[in-house]
């Protein structure tokens, strides 16, 4: 498929979620007038990612790969079958965190934690 569009990837609507300011996140969208902008901020990037990753694998969302002139492919977001269901609640969607598996135990920042000393 080879058209122009001016759409947003997975990875920019997790970052504008988040509230990202930044201009690779915001490149063509209105911030101002976008629902939902910032909405994600108290979440954790991975955990933003994982709540969009299974949102395309419900059907939630779907991403469309679209080719530009110079060959290069994008994959685009939209909603899928199953949006309007979720959105007027027909359907529940629901994301499990386990406890104590989404991070490696002992690291924050990139560092060990010391354990102290009782």
């Amino acid at each position: 498929q080879r058209q122009k569009r001016n759409g947003v990837t997975l990875n920019q609507l997790c970052e504008l979620f988040r509230g990202s300011k930044s201009q690779t996140a915001t490149k063509n969208v209105d911030t101002s007038r976008l629902q939902g902008y910032g909405a994600g901020k108290a979440f954790k990037k991975f955990e933003v990612d994982r709540i969009a990753h299974k949102m395309v694998f419900d059907r939630v969302l779907i991403e469309t790969s679209v080719q530009n002139q110079q060959g290069f492919s994008s994959d685009y977001v939209q909603c899928g079958e199953l949006a309007t269901a979720v959105q007027t609640g027909q359907k529940r969607f629901v994301v499990e965190f386990p406890r104590g598996t989404a991070r490696p135990a002992g690291k924050e920042n990139g560092r060990t934690k010391k354990k102290q000393q009782p």
